[in-house]
């Protein structure tokens, strides 16, 4: 049985919500604040990578916020800003480094999270 997104969220709360007060953040699935500005970011994005993202991705960061979400050692967006993020992670960065191979990021793969360790999910 699959949980659905919202019990998903109030879940993450129960758990993490009392840790907040130790200064431990950035573990809850909290709604997205402003949805119609993260929309037009998020058409820029993917404007800016020349993709589509899958409208399940969509979505899911429309209806909650990614900004400085991590969950099991797996972060989504570190400055608050996802979409940002996203574009910063499947874009070359100022040292030459991406993770793909060759000139070109595949048209059909992109970054949405890394780990503590090499693994990246496409």
């Amino acid at each position: 049985m699959f949980l659905e997104l919202d019990q998903i969220a109030r879940e993450l709360d129960e758990i993490y919500l009392p840790l907040e007060q130790e200064g431990i953040t950035s573990m809850r699935l909290l709604a997205q604040s402003d949805a119609d500005a993260f929309v037009r970011a998020l058409e820029n994005a993917q404007e800016t990578l020349g993709v589509k993202f899958p409208l399940e991705l969509s979505r899911l960061v429309c209806k909650f916020d990614f900004g400085e979400f991590e969950v099991c050692n797996v972060r989504f967006g570190t400055d608050g800003d996802y979409a940002s993020e996203l574009v910063r992670l499947n874009s070359t960065d100022e040292y030459g480094g991406k993770w793909w191979r060759g000139e070109e990021r595949p048209a059909n793969l992109i970054v949405f999270a890394v780990g503590d360790h090499p693994w990246i999910f496409a």
